[in-house]
């Protein structure tokens, strides 16, 4: 896709199907591949043949986190392979944290030594350089020290948002989510809210509808304890979080077409709701959220500068 739409730059790409036509394709296409596991590179070098290509590989090692990755016993024969065969050009070394978001962690520490031992390890004795070592995620970037590797890989930080879960008055959270009142109409006491009647009214009341749910991003968990808001107030969402509506409590000077806002970054004084409230109130990470928007073809997107 990024491809396709222009972008001539570096490209790293490290989750695939070894056995699918995705590397051919990244190698067709220029990408640089990682490799997380040792049998992949007779693969990766026999593709590397047929396209009549060098590819670019990055080692991406696994120090711990037990994800994708070479194991770290398997990094330095595996990196001494891939050094010496014609078809490869080993530019990058990698790793992951499993909890760089916590400072001065201890399993931190002992992820760096040992990425940093092997780094060293392969250059002294063995003469393999890096033009690209990386492991820093968000945490890695704001809680360590990582000027001696050469790119980072920050992904919710870019987002303006801190990896631990909390404000951080240093970052300012990019994305707002809003959606817009379609419908307002009067419940009589005893009326029952959305599917499974999870939600009663205790009085006479009027609710608005607004055009967004679980397909849009906004976690079902967070039924019963989600909150909007709606002309500067903060507003209980009722019922059930359906698939495509939710319903809000409203109040008399509400109108049809009013922003309903469910997350957003300080501004002006005005009331705000922050991708933290969400996430709190759905049993969930800021980063869930942020992803689950993005990746729904039903919201429309836009970019501004600031």
């Amino acid at each position: 896709m990024l491809r396709k739409s222009g972008d001539n730059g570096r490209i790293v790409a490290w989750l695939y199907d070894v056995n699918g036509p995705e590397l051919g394709e990244a190698i067709r296409k220029n990408i640089d591949i990682c490799i997380i596991d040792s049998s992949h590179v007779l693969v990766v070098c026999k593709l590397a043949a047929k396209h009549a290509q060098r590819v670019r590989i990055h080692l991406f090692v696994d120090t711990g986190i037990n994800r994708a990755g070479i194991r770290y016993t398997e990094a330095i024969p595996t990196a001494l392979e891939l050094s010496n065969a014609p078809c490869i050009a080993l530019v990058g070394l990698m790793s992951h944290f499993t909890q760089s978001e916590l400072p001065n962690d201890a399993t931190t520490h002992k992820q760096l030594k040992m990425f940093r031992e092997l780094r060293d390890t392969l250059l002294r004795d063995h003469n393999v350089a890096f033009e690209h070592v990386h492991m820093a995620n968000s945490g890695g970037c704001l809680n360590y020290d990582v000027s001696d590797f050469t790119l980072a890989r920050p992904g919710l930080s870019v987002f303006g948002m801190d990896p631990n879960g909390k404000c951080n008055k240093n970052l300012w959270p990019a994305m707002t989510v809003e959606s817009r009142i379609i419908q307002i109409k009067p419940i009589s006491k005893g009326d029952t809210v959305g599917y499974d009647k999870t939600y009663t009214a205790k009085k006479n009341m009027l609710i608005c509808v607004a055009p967004i749910g679980y397909a849009d991003g906004v976690p079902r968990s967070s039924s019963g304890k989600l909150h909007v808001i709606v002309n500067g107030t903060r507003r209980k969402v009722l019922g059930n979080i359906s698939m495509d509506q939710i319903v809000i409590e409203a109040h008399p000077n509400d109108a049809v077409g009013n922003t309903v806002l469910l997350f957003g970054s300080p501004r002006n004084g005005a009331a705000i709701q922050t991708i933290y409230d969400v996430a709190d109130a759905s049993n969930a990470i800021p980063y869930e959220i942020v992803t689950r928007v993005n990746s729904s073809m039903r919201v429309a997107m836009k970019y501004i500068n600031v």
